[in-house]
């Protein structure tokens, strides 16, 4: 791969084939600062593409979503809330979890 001499604003052309892979080396980075973070918080991330899962407690979950918001906006990405989805199992939705969501 050879480094090119400009700047793409829009992204890559969709369907591209090195597209995905340009995207993953993009992000290894601030993957990689978010599962060290969470470790250290007995939390985990599990990534592969554009799919990521931020597992752990609540209160630590949570505020690593919020982190990992701030590393990728360091890339020029942007988290969609929208398209979060978030998994819990129905006896830890207690008040604890109410407030850190």
């Amino acid at each position: 791969m050879i480094k090119a001499l400009f700047a793409v604003v829009e992204g890559e052309k969709q369907g591209d084939m090195e597209a995905m892979l340009n995207f993953c080396l993009g992000i290894n980075k601030a993957n990689k600062l978010t599962l060290e973070s969470i470790r250290q918080k007995s939390g985990c991330l599990l990534a592969g593409a554009d799919d990521k899962y931020i597992l752990g407690p609540p209160v630590v979950a949570f505020l690593e979503v919020i982190l990992h918001e701030e590393r990728l906006k360091l890339i020029g990405l942007e988290l969609s809330y929208p398209n979060m989805k978030c998994f819990i199992a129905e006896e830890h939705r207690n008040e604890t979890y109410h407030q850190a969501r």
